[in-house]
């Protein structure tokens, strides 16, 4: 891998932090109502990139609206599906089927643009799926699936169809404008769910809860939004969604120093099978 590259590389894991460090601060917002969250983020995130980069909205084409608005699609169903598989499965056993790009991406590329999976990259896969198993598992889950896993696995297939989306279709396009359309798309579908579904505005916050949204808001998805799609650009979506599966062991340790919860010793072993799935694909990278 070349050097300049490894910027990207360093943006991803930034991303992923970001997203991890989203756990405890959606733990901390837990009273709060599921369609006023994302609500709240995605307006903000799309108001505060907008302003920021307002002279890149004369660059929002109708083919940019349509990659954007497919991505945002994407990702909506993703974070609405992981909301439902939870209510009917435990959150471990969530974190884990809504965690499986690592499969899904590698997949979706050989059926749709027929790109070869790699014997090295196959490995990297194994280890990380096994890393995720025993993070949010333990490793004392039951085999069969019920209905929340399946539900929850989607939420990993429409989170790694957005990323094969950005990095076959987003060629040459302009990322911020992209951020801008994407963010505007989530904000807008929460926004009718949440009138829809007669979700209440709630009318007060303690300040760890305004805390937690207004970090959502700028740093999990305004931030990590315009990274992501700065970073796929450079970055192959199979290596980038390996990168992305930090996520859960970041959100781990985050969990582990700020809500003082215990990981032990299996989900410590399985933080270190996702790290050394991450390191050995960046390094087959440079031998392939």
């Amino acid at each position: 891998m070349k050097n300049h590259q490894l910027i990207y590389v360093a943006g991803l894991f930034v991303v992923a932090m970001f997203w991890g460090l989203g756990f405890p601060a959606l733990k901390f917002c837990e009273d709060v109502p599921t369609f006023f969250i994302m609500s709240f983020r995605f307006v903000v995130a799309a108001i505060l990139v907008s302003l920021i980069f307002h002279k890149k909205l004369k660059e929002i084409s109708w083919d940019i609206i349509k990659v954007g608005s497919w991505v945002g699609v994407l990702n909506f169903l993703c974070y609405i599906t992981a909301t439902i598989g939870i209510k009917y499965t435990t959150s471990a056993r969530c974190a884990f089927f809504s965690c499986l790009g690592a499969i899904c991406v590698p997949l979706l590329n050989w059926l749709f643009y027929k790109v070869k999976i790699t014997k090295k990259f196959f490995g990297c896969i194994t280890l990380c799926v096994v890393g995720v198993y025993l993070i949010s598992m333990g490793g004392n889950a039951s085999i069969g699936l019920n209905f929340g896993d399946i539900i929850s696995l989607s939420a990993s297939i429409f989170g790694a169809g957005q990323l094969v989306a950005i990095d076959h279709r987003a060629k040459n396009m302009d990322n911020v404008a992209l951020t801008i359309v994407s963010l505007t798309s989530i904000a807008i579908l929460s926004l009718i769910c949440m009138f829809i579904l007669g979700e209440q505005i709630p009318t007060s916050f303690t300040p760890v809860e305004i805390g937690s949204l207004i970090f959502m808001g700028v740093c999990a998805s305004a931030i990590a939004f315009l990274l992501q799609f700065f970073c796929i650009d450079k970055v192959p979506s199979n290596r980038a969604c390996l990168i992305l599966t930090m996520e859960p062991v970041l959100g781990g340790i985050s969990s582990v120093l700020i809500l003082h919860e215990v990981m032990g010793v299996i989900g410590a072993i399985g933080g270190a099978l996702v790290a050394a799935s991450v390191v050995l694909s960046e390094y087959s990278s440079t031998k392939d």
